[in-house]
């Protein structure tokens, strides 16, 4: 509080052209950074801004405070730009009592645009791409989102996004809540992050939803405006639940899979596939795979792949079920997956009609204990189902005790367990 003190000045910030280093990576992402001289000391606000021309809006920014003398502040660009074209940098260094510093510099641009810069389905898609790094809003391949949990959640009251293309696999980080469609909507898989139509994707390609058993992947419902239509994506190693509908709205999934979906959570009913609503649903020429129950104890494998609940049909048209229900160690001792509530271990029709067409089920596998068990169960009202064309081979059911004991002897085995509480032809 001396005189001195009140009229002492902090240093001075020194920077020059020289200081200011602009360079780009190969697919033209430029970093800039800026290195502050000056012998004494200061803390200074240092404020880095990109632009595409002179003068211009700042297309990217980096604002960074109490730097001092000798340090360097980095902006590690996150944009594309065109190759041979200037790119504009402004860096402006302010510190207390002292006149601000500005540097502007300039650079041409080098390296070459990625395979995905300018490419897309336009205004109406909704991009999912493996390794995205641009803006992440889903606009383009270039800026698209890479979660598929935070692309279902950006469609939540839009009636403007028609489809969801989603490219390679997505393996999830974050965990989603169900969402409602507000418009008639698509989710197409099969893209490698280049295409600007469909008909442009890869004969036979599928992009893979991965949740890396911890996160459930498709939760959506959809009012009976607003059909559901999915195709060509792989579902593997959900949390729990890896396609989730719900709602009144047609559903159709076309030339999908729904593959090892077995993490060893406790009772989970429709590991593959949980539908529940009174609506139509569809699948063609898909695929359940090694969707069981792993963990132990008296706990349920329910519909492990399809649990469906009220809906007014499901139509099965070509579809394969295989090793589905409980795990290979399942059923045999108390403390094995699968020991009690194993009602349909591999389908589940819960008041729900079904027609299946050329579909087969092979080494599907339940538990027998009191009145649960069965391969595939038709429950409630359930009736005037058929399996038309369909074959069942290897589909077995295992005595879920250490020892046989009459109290808990399993009577609701079999390939098809049919337990209705109206009678239908």
């Amino acid at each position: 509080n001396t005189v001195e003190a009140a009229t002492s000045q902090c240093g001075i910030p020194v920077l020059t052209e020289s200081d200011v280093v602009i360079t780009f990576a190969d697919d033209t992402v430029p970093t800039v950074t800026a290195t502050l001289g000056g012998s004494d000391m200061y803390n200074a606000n240092v404020k880095i801004e990109i632009a595409k021309s002179q003068g211009g809006p700042s297309s990217e920014i980096r604002s960074v405070s109490s730097i001092q003398p000798g340090e360097t502040v980095t902006l590690a660009g996150g944009g594309l730009y065109e190759p041979g074209s200037t790119l504009y940098v402004t860096v402006t260094v302010t510190a207390p009592g002292q006149t601000p510093v500005v540097v502007e510099t300039s650079a041409t641009v080098t390296g070459t645009l990625p395979a995905h810069y300018g490419h897309g389905g336009g205004p109406n898609v909704i991009h999912v791409r493996e390794g995205a790094k641009g803006r992440k809003d889903g606009t383009n391949w270039t800026d698209a989102f890479d979660s598929f949990t935070v692309a279902q959640k950006s469609l939540a009251g839009d009636a403007t996004k028609k489809e969801v293309w989603v490219a390679g696999k997505i393996t999830e980080t974050f965990a989603p809540s169900t969402v409602t469609i507000a418009a008639p909507l698509v989710i197409r898989g099969g893209f490698t992050g280049v295409e600007d139509s469909i008909d442009e994707r890869p004969e036979g390609t599928f992009s893979t939803l991965d949740g890396a058993n911890t996160y459930d992947l498709l939760k959506l419902s959809n009012a009976a405006a607003n059909p559901l239509a999915v195709e060509r994506i792989i579902f593997t190693r959900a949390g729990q639940l890896a396609f989730v509908n719900s709602g009144a709205g047609v559903l159709a999934v076309t030339n999908c899979h729904f593959n090892s979906n077995q993490a060893p959570k406790g009772d989970v009913t429709g590991r593959g596939v949980y539908l529940e609503g009174a609506f139509t649903a569809s699948f063609t020429n898909c695929t359940w795979r090694g969707n069981i129950k792993t963990t132990g104890g008296s706990t349920q494998a329910q519909g492990s792949a399809i649990y469906a609940k009220g809906l007014s049909r499901l139509f099965l048209d070509g579809c394969l079920f295989v090793t589905n229900g409980m795990s290979a160690t399942g059923g045999i001792q108390g403390a094995s997956p699968g020991r009690d509530g194993c009602n349909g271990d591999c389908l589940w029709m819960h008041g729900t009609p079904i027609t299946a067409r050329n579909c087969h089920f092979r080494g599907n596998r339940s538990g027998i204990r009191g009145d649960t068990g069965g391969v595939i169960l038709l429950s409630d009202g359930s009736g005037n189902s058929a399996f038309t064309n369909c074959t069942f081979v290897g589909n077995w059911g295992a005595w879920a005790e250490s020892r046989i004991a009459t109290s808990a002897m399993g009577k609701g085995g079999g390939a098809l367990d049919i337990r209705l509480s109206t009678t239908g032809a």
